[in-house]
């Protein structure tokens, strides 16, 4: 029995609340003085009617609120997160 493909998300659809959570677990792994839960609080209830651009512009201007006011700690921080990088 084949099985019916899932409708396609709009692709301002990754940056919504899963995007925020996964962010702050990540963030609290690597900075355990992250204020997840406020983070969270604080972003995620922005998102719902934004577009693209503007869900990106509330989660990065989220991430200068609650990040470590040093921008080199804020960046060090940032890039401790990524994975690993791809070819």
């Amino acid at each position: 029995m084949k099985s019916i493909p899932a409708e396609p998300q709009p692709f301002k659809a990754h940056f919504g609340p899963p995007l925020v959570e996964n962010l702050a677990q990540r963030l609290l792994a690597v900075h355990p003085a992250f204020p997840a839960v406020t983070f969270i609080a604080d972003v995620t209830p922005q998102l719902a009617p934004l577009e693209l651009k503007g869900r990106v512009a509330a989660i990065a201007a989220g991430l200068r609120r609650h990040l470590p006011p040093d921008y080199p700690a804020a960046i060090d921080l940032l890039l401790a997160i990524l994975g690993p990088p791809t070819a």
